[in-house]
């Protein structure tokens, strides 16, 4: 669910938006977004640190295969690694 959301942002700003509603449908929604709930709390705590850290024009995103998580990619070498791996990546604005 996160992975699609992923795919249809174009910003970091828009990210953390999407990510906070799908956090908040958790509790008035269906079971099936507690899982999700969860990845977006975690992604929108390591997108604030890291904004917190230092600014970026923009941030990586993985999307590991098989569905199992997406996570925020420091570094240079993520085609390399999505290569080896077969990660899907996205680089989003920071606006």
């Amino acid at each position: 669910m996160v992975s699609s959301i992923l795919k249809r942002v174009d910003t970091v700003l828009e990210f953390k938006d999407k990510l906070l509603k799908l956090k908040g449908m958790s509790s008035s929604e269906s079971s099936s977004y507690f899982l999700a709930s969860f990845e977006a709390d975690y992604l929108l705590r390591v997108i604030d640190r890291e904004e917190s850290c230092s600014r970026f024009s923009s941030m990586k995103f993985v999307m590991y295969p098989n569905g199992s998580g997406v996570d925020l990619f420091i570094g240079d070498d993520v085609e390399v690694l999505s290569e080896k791996f077969g990660w899907k990546w996205r680089e989003l604005r920071n606006v």
